[in-house]
């Protein structure tokens, strides 16, 4: 449609909307319009209460207001529209609400709705490049709590750096500083315990030896000598 047109079609739809009542075909092609061609996103969301109940369960039409309200960042009303819709119809919905979503800097809301995303579209061309951007949100989202943790990792209280990393690992368990963390507390922990043990065992004095002697394995708890009587 030449530019314009678009004038005198969307005067000719508004007429139609009206004198049907807000019929199917007359919404269809009025939301058509302002939703992808002349990118009126709010005014096509102030027709919904004009629609007729045919119109408004009807899925095209839901698809296009889904896809306005995605793009004026109203992700419930988009919600909404979108209930029982899949297809390309609603991967453009899905792909609106993450890019307003990385907007907004929503990391979680971003993985959601790529994954919706993946669901109706799998082969959608930007798909990829979305989740490295997400990837790449939720990192900076997560560098104050692991400048944080490098704080509390400085301090060598083994405790507190248990507790600080799984703090930042139940919200962000990708987090490559607070994994590491916690991996060398277990670590220290684990040959602490093998040193323990080895210092016990060494210090066991065994028959006719005294504490510090050097180690053989330790025989088994002395055997009763038998007397006679049943025990």
């Amino acid at each position: 449609m030449a530019e314009y047109d678009y004038e005198a079609a969307r005067a000719h739809f508004d007429e139609a909307m009206a004198s049907t009542g807000g019929s199917q075909p007359a919404a269809h092609a009025l939301l058509e319009l302002l939703v992808e061609h002349l990118a009126l996103d709010g005014v096509a969301l102030s027709l919904e209460p004009q629609l007729s109940q045919t119109a408004a369960a009807d899925p095209e039409v839901r698809a296009l207001l889904a896809l306005a309200a995605a793009r004026t960042d109203d992700a419930s009303a988009a919600l909404r529209f979108l209930k029982g819709l899949s297809g390309a119809r609603a991967a453009d919905t899905w792909e609106a609400l993450s890019r307003a979503a990385v907007e907004r800097g929503a990391a979680d809301e971003v993985d959601r709705f790529l994954d919706r995303l993946a669901d109706c579209h799998p082969t959608r061309p930007d798909l990829h490049r979305q989740r490295e951007e997400a990837t790449r949100l939720r990192s900076e989202e997560c560098r104050p709590a692991e400048e944080e943790l490098r704080h509390v990792i400085d301090s060598g209280d083994e405790a507190a750096i248990e507790s600080a990393a799984r703090a930042v690992l139940a919200r962000w368990p990708e987090s490559a500083v607070a994994g590491q963390a916690l991996a060398r507390v277990k670590e220290r922990r684990r040959r602490a315990e093998a040193d323990r043990l080895l210092a016990m065992a060494t210090a066991w004095p065994g028959p006719g030896r005294g504490p510090g002697a050097p180690w053989h394995p330790w025989p088994g708890p002395p055997k009763l000598r038998a007397t006679g009587v049943d025990r």
